[in-house]
């Protein structure tokens, strides 16, 4: 894989030892994708969306499982740039999807 960009925005005048980790959340959304979300074309279409582990590391992890102390999420942003071919556009769509649904 070619070099990747991953930036989460967060606002700035929080105190960092403030935030929490839920990776219960994290398992959630996981879960949630590979079972609800399929391939839209090619050869694996129709079968379920298997999330790489550098996109469960990299990406959701961090989005999802940093908590502020009332328990929403720290970061209300994300940007990711990684090389064509790396299904940005399925997965941004799967995460949408878990946003609308979930």
């Amino acid at each position: 894989m070619s070099a990747q960009k991953i930036r989460i925005k967060s606002k700035k005048s929080e105190s960092p030892g403030s935030y929490w980790f839920d990776q219960a959340k994290v398992d959630h959304v996981i879960s949630w994708i590979e079972t609800y979300c399929t391939h839209p074309v090619g050869d694996l279409q129709g079968k379920p969306l298997i999330i790489p582990e550098w996109y469960k590391r990299d990406f959701i992890a961090p989005f999802f499982g940093w908590k502020k102390p009332n328990g929403k999420r720290k970061h209300q942003e994300a940007y990711l740039e990684i090389g064509s071919g790396n299904a940005k556009s399925t997965l941004g769509t799967a995460v949408a999807l878990y946003f609308l649904c979930a």
